[in-house]
C-alpha cells in the first residue's frame, strides 16, 4: 500500500512568516457601526492560520495573547488585535455560520462561550481564526483519549514540552502543543487551529469535539509503542509537526 508523508519541523515562527509574506490576510479596520449599543471588551487569545487548498497546513501566522473583544451585540464580534487591525465577526442566528469581514465562513464551537474558530476559502487556499476568552482549566493529563472508536488523541510530556499523537483511518499527526502564557494550561496545537485543553481529569476537548480516556484517570501512554516522531517532538526545542496520510 503505498503512503503518503508529509513532514516539517520550522525553526521558528519567522520562517512561517517569511513563507506568507506574499499571502494578503484580509485584516480591515472599521469602526463600531452601532454606537448607540453599550459595547464591552474581554481581553482573549487569538489565533490566525493557513491551509492550502491541497491540504498543506503552512501553520500558525499569527497568535496574539492579548487581542480583545468588542462585543457589539448579541451576533456582532469585533477582534482588536495587538497591532490596531482588526475583523469583524457576524454570527447568524444558528450560529453555525458567519461572516467574517463580509465573506462567509464555516463556524466550529460557535456555540460554546468560550471560544470559536472560523475559516473559509479564499483563492487558493483556507484562512482560520479562532479566539478564546481565558479561563481557569485543570492541568492536561498525559494520556490517551477517545472520541468514539475512530479518533485518537495520546498527549505526551517531558518537562515543560507538551506533544499530541492524533490518529484516524485518514493517517496520524504528531505536532508541538504551545503553551498560551496567561491561559494556564490551555495549548494551542503547532499546526492546526483551535485550542486544546482539558475540561476534567478525564476529558480534554480540541476542535469542537471532546475526547475521553477509557478509565477514570488517564494512562500515561507508552513512548516505546508511539510514533518514533513523538519521541523527536519531545525533544526539540523548536515548533514540530509530522503528518502521516493513508490513501482511502
Amino acid at each position: 500500500m503505498k503512503r503518503i508523508i508529509f513532514g516539517s519541523c520550522f525553526t521558528n515562527l519567522s520562517a512561517v512568516l517569511l513563507f506568507i509574506t506574499g499571502m494578503t490576510v484580509n485584516f480591515i479596520s472599521l469602526t463600531t457601526t452601532n454606537p448607540a449599543f453599550s459595547a464591552s471588551m474581554k481581553k482573549a487569545v487569538c489565533t490566525y492560520s493557513v491551509q492550502n487548498n491541497s491540504g498543506d497546513k503552512v501553520g500558525l501566522v499569527k497568535i496574539d495573547e492579548i487581542c480583545k473583544l468588542e462585543q457589539v451585540n448579541k451576533n456582532l464580534i469585533i477582534i482588536h488585535w495587538a497591532d490596531s487591525r482588526k475583523n469583524r465577526i457576524e454570527y447568524d442566528s444558528t450560529k453555525n455560520q458567519a461572516n467574517v469581514d463580509g465573506q462567509r465562513a464555516f463556524c466550529l464551537d460557535c456555540n460554546s462561550k468560550v471560544q470559536s474558530c472560523l475559516s473559509w476559502d479564499k483563492l487558493s487556499k483556507r484562512e482560520e481564526i479562532c479566539y478564546k476568552l481565558p479561563t481557569k482549566k485543570p492541568r492536561i493529563i498525559p494520556g490517551t483519549y477517545y472520541k468514539g472508536s475512530s479518533r485518537v488523541i495520546s498527549i505526551f510530556s517531558k518537562n515543560s514540552r507538551f506533544c499530541s499523537w492524533s490518529y484516524s483511518i485518514n493517517g496520524s499527526t504528531v505536532q508541538s502543543l504551545q503553551a498560551i502564557s496567561n491561559d494556564p494550561n490551555t495549548y494551542i496545537p503547532e499546526y492546526y487551529g483551535g485550542f486544546l485543553y482539558a475540561i476534567n481529569q478525564n476529558t480534554i476537548t480540541w476542535g469542537g469535539a471532546d475526547y475521553r480516556t477509557e478509565s477514570t484517570t488517564p494512562i500515561s501512554p507508552d513512548l516505546k509503542t508511539a510514533d518514533p516522531n513523538v519521541k523527536k517532538c519531545l525533544n526539540s526545542k523548536k515548533p514540530f509537526f509530522y503528518r502521516e496520510l493513508l490513501p482511502r
